[in-house]
């Protein structure tokens, strides 16, 4: 913001689109809504910096530590363990209309219909099948299909697809998920 003499309007420069991290509060209100208000958290995640005491603004300049990386990993299998643990948080989660839910089609159905929650976008094929490939290495080396779920479900909420809120568009435009996100996240 440039100051001009009274009378004159100030030239506002918008920045250019980047990622922007999620604050805490954001990260520990979208993990409860989607998978339940009893979901324990942890309470040391990577902080945001704040920016002339806004942490939204922060975000927007802040990456995450060596140690946030871990602190995050860790969150997201805390999560996933204690979805499954839940016997009503696991039937709403894993729910799938595709199979029962140790077929590769539910999983599909599943991680598919978080992703586009979490990932607020559709997750192309090749996310998809890498998602997939996670899940079933897991089931193959731990021979549990519990494994599979957990995995699965802690690469969600591991990703920089969740952790970052992307608003790169093309062209200089937002596209309509990138669009409806930043929407979203300016009314709540």
């Amino acid at each position: 913001l440039e100051v001009k003499p009274r009378g004159e309007e100030p030239e506002t420069q918008v920045p250019e689109t980047q990622l922007a991290r999620l604050t805490d509060s954001q990260y520990r209100t979208i993990v409860r809504d989607v998978f339940g208000s009893g979901i324990a958290l942890p309470t040391n995640l990577d902080p945001v910096d704040e920016v002339n005491g806004f942490e939204s603004v922060g975000a927007s300049y802040s990456s995450i530590s060596a140690l946030g990386v871990e602190r995050f990993e860790a969150a997201a299998f805390q999560v996933a363990e204690q979805v499954l643990a839940d016997t009503n948080s696991r039937e709403e989660v894993l729910s799938c209309e595709s199979g029962p839910p140790e077929s590769r089609t539910c999983r599909e159905e599943v991680f598919s219909r978080l992703g586009r929650i979490l990932w607020r976008r559709p997750l192309n094929s090749e996310e998809l099948s890498r998602l997939l490939a996670v899940s079933e290495e897991a089931i193959r080396v731990l021979e549990e299909e519990e494994a599979g779920w957990e995995f699965g479900l802690a690469m969600l909420l591991m990703s920089p697809s969740f952790l970052y809120r992307e608003e790169l568009g093309t062209s200089g435009e937002l596209n309509a998920h990138e669009l409806s996100a930043k929407l979203s996240f300016f009314l709540w």
